[in-house]
């Protein structure tokens, strides 16, 4: 799980911050790029000394690339501020500034570019730093792209952008397309041995930690995908799990992999370890199946180096087929049709919890983008202290963009990502979702419910029309509890309703 939350961290951060190369003529000029809007840091930049040509390339997850091309003689320099001249609130104060350069090669298995395991860097805090070609290649003599930028220690993924230099690295290939059919229906994932039984496994470092119901599986088990026509996979596979008490924390040596849209059906199989598994569908990358295992020796690993990460599961009384996760027996028929609303960071959780404001935007964009059939916008400029501009802070950036969620505090700098989400805010943000598809929502100062005079009148409107519409219902005794928390399970169950009810 590490694996794949740090690749689709990668992923959305590269979208969000980095830059790709590609060739066309016209007159070099220098480019800056900072970070100072997304990072509210005093003085990071990356400077290109000559840009040959930059122009906007989408690739196959539908994310937009800026494309920077250098010249071989072009210098790239490196300026950060002090530690000590960053904003007091700022949450790298506490982190060293580096650059990097890391060699990147494309991949014709993953079909994106892939570390070369060669890189440059150094700390440089206050200070300004430059390389030419002949720096890099001293040390990194064989890429196709560069990924150039700085970082503060493990505060984030660092600013920075992509590029290479004319002649000096082979043309990037061709852009997979986003025409690809459906992936099909069905469950895709065999075991060779049944399971025999069942345990709750907490990883992650010190800021981020999840919990994943884990199918336990005697030694020697594979498991065998079949991926779809048009369906992609990401997986992780490891035989050795090491570094459990260590920073990173988890599951350091598991490998993360991806196969990207198939244009046949593809079997992968999976070897022993702690696999999680994850395979969707190109367009739009929303989720069809997941699935965690473990194999009995590894588990017994984990139990004698961590065992306060392991919770064993004796019973399991309702299950989704799709995800592997817990539900509440009213929602799994329903949850089990809303896999492909669910979002990356809540395929694993316990649905029977209350759900995060970040977990809801999620949903909210993965249900905009179904309902309207385009991907949502991204949001240039992050207003948030609290939110990062990539993994699951890029989908409440996406969220904000479209309207469907603010700010909790007079400022407009705070999000609160990890707050709980009432059942009137779920209206009122999946209302949002309906105005923004072109929808109207009747404006009126009263609900049917009998605990009316609780509900806030800013929802009143929301959820009226939710509730005439059958999207969203009561608790009993006509009373809708708005103030009550919303479930992960009921955050889903009513987007699909409003997927079938109003698309």
């Amino acid at each position: 799980m590490r694996a794949l939350k740090k690749l689709l961290s990668l992923t959305l951060a590269l979208a969000m911050s980095l830059s790709l190369l590609c060739v066309s003529a016209q007159a070099a000029n220098p480019v800056t790029i900072t970070t100072e809007k997304m990072y509210n840091l005093a003085g990071d930049k990356v400077t290109l000394s000559d840009v040959i040509s930059e122009e906007d390339i989408t690739d196959s997850r539908n994310k937009t690339y800026h494309i920077y091309h250098l010249p071989t003689d072009a210098i790239i320099t490196f300026e950060s501020s002090p530690i000590d001249s960053l904003p007091e609130d700022s949450a790298y104060r506490m982190y060293h500034a580096y650059y990097h350069v890391y060699g990147l090669k494309w991949s014709e298995e993953s079909q994106e570019y892939e570390w070369t395991g060669k890189s440059i860097s150094g700390n440089k805090v206050g200070e300004s730093t430059s390389v030419t070609l002949a720096d890099i290649k001293a040390e990194i003599p064989e890429f196709d792209l560069l990924s150039v930028g700085i970082g503060h220690g493990d505060a984030g993924d660092p600013t920075g952008a992509y590029v290479t230099f004319d002649g000096e690295s082979s043309a990037a290939p061709n852009t997979p397309s986003t025409s690809a059919e459906p992936a099909a229906e069905g469950s895709c994932f065999t075991f060779s041995n049944e399971p025999v039984g069942y345990a709750l496994i907490t990883t992650g470092n010190n800021s981020e930690r999840w919990t994943c119901l884990t199918m336990i599986v005697p030694d020697g088990t594979t498991c065998t995908v079949i991926v779809p026509k048009g369906a992609s996979l990401e997986y992780t596979d490891s035989e050795i799990v090491d570094n459990l008490q260590g920073v990173d924390g988890g599951f350091a040596s598991i490998d993360g992999k991806l196969i990207r849209e198939v244009e046949e059906p593809t079997t992968v199989e999976i070897s022993n370890g702690r696999s999680h598994c994850s395979y969707t569908a190109y367009s739009g990358g929303h989720i069809l199946e997941h699935a965690n295992f473990v194999t009995q020796s590894v588990l017994d690993t984990i139990m004698a180096e961590s065992p306060s990460d392991v919770e064993m599961v004796s019973t399991i009384e309702c299950m989704t087929s799709k995800t592997m996760q817990l539900v509440d027996k009213w929602a799994l028929e329903s949850v089990d049709r809303a896999v492909g609303l669910t979002p990356p960071y809540l395929a694993y959780k316990d649905l029977r919890t209350n759900i995060t404001r970040s977990d809801f935007a999620a949903v909210a964009v993965e249900l905009y983008e179904v309902m309207s059939g385009e991907s949502a916008p991204k949001q240039e400029e992050n207003p948030f202290s609290d939110v990062e501009s990539y993994g699951s802070g890029y989908m409440i950036l996406q969220a904000y963009a479209l309207g469907i969620v603010n700010c909790t505090n007079a400022e407009g700098t705070l999000f609160n990502p990890d707050g709980l989400v009432t059942r009137e805010q779920a209206a009122v943000m999946l209302s949002r979702v309906y105005e923004k598809l072109g929808g109207t929502i009747p404006s009126t100062s009263a609900t049917t419910f009998s605990d009316d005079g609780k509900v806030s009148g800013y929802a009143k409107s929301a959820v009226a029309f939710m509730a005439d519409k059958g999207i969203v219902g009561g608790v009993g005794d006509n009373q809708f509890n708005p103030q009550g928390n919303a479930k992960c399970e009921e955050a889903l169950v009513i987007a699909l309703r409003m997927l079938e009810t109003l698309k």
